[in-house]
């Protein structure tokens, strides 16, 4: 599926990559979105822990591994659409303020 949003987000448009959903959200602002997962806590709470302590590392692990796909491609939209970035859905949130909020 990422190598098929890759390809999909590279023959965009720039009507398609600054559209909006009804609520106010662009592609950046699901793409920003995505690279946290807070099903990765979930995830994490699947697996028995031998080693108290190592729960935030193995979460962030699973954080980064569903985050790796996407990273590249949201540099891909921002390089070529920068006004994503600063794009305000319906509620005024931009995917900097996503990204700030979400680390």
């Amino acid at each position: 599926p990422a190598a098929e949003l890759r390809k999909r987000l590279a023959t965009a448009s720039a009507e398609e990559l600054m559209a909006k959903s009804s609520s106010g959200q662009t592609v950046a602002h699901v793409l920003v979105a995505s690279l946290y997962s807070g099903k990765a806590g979930d995830i994490s709470r699947l697996e028995p822990w031998s080693h108290p302590g190592t729960e935030t590392r193995y979460r962030h692990a699973i954080t980064n591994r569903l985050a790796q796909p996407m990273l590249p491609m949201l540099a891909a939209v921002l390089k070529t659409q920068p006004a994503l970035a600063r794009a305000a859905d319906a509620h005024g949130v931009t995917p900097l303020h996503l990204a700030a909020l979400l680390g």
